[in-house]
């Protein structure tokens, strides 16, 4: 989607990093050629943990959704008083 010309791009969401045993998610986000590009990475680590670390995914898991769902609101400029 292109954005408007008089886009605030001082402005910028912050990048999301969070890694535990279990996984890892990473989420940025950055002006290119008039659009905004989001990457992002999510990585499920195999193996067997203990049932204690259920707690630490499943917030994990909810932040990730979290930032996955959240919205920005990208502000505009009034080019007439700059």
């Amino acid at each position: 989607m292109e954005l408007p010309a008089n886009l605030d791009s001082r402005i910028k969401p912050a990048d999301i990093k969070k890694e535990i045993p279990m996984g890892y998610y990473e989420m940025s986000m950055k002006m290119k050629d008039g659009k905004l590009v989001c990457y992002r990475k999510m990585q499920i680590k195999e193996g067997e943990y203990p049932a204690e670390s259920y707690a630490a995914f499943s917030e994990f898991m909810k932040d990730a959704s979290f930032s996955d769902t959240y919205r920005y609101i990208l502000p505009l400029i009034d080019k007439k008083q700059n």
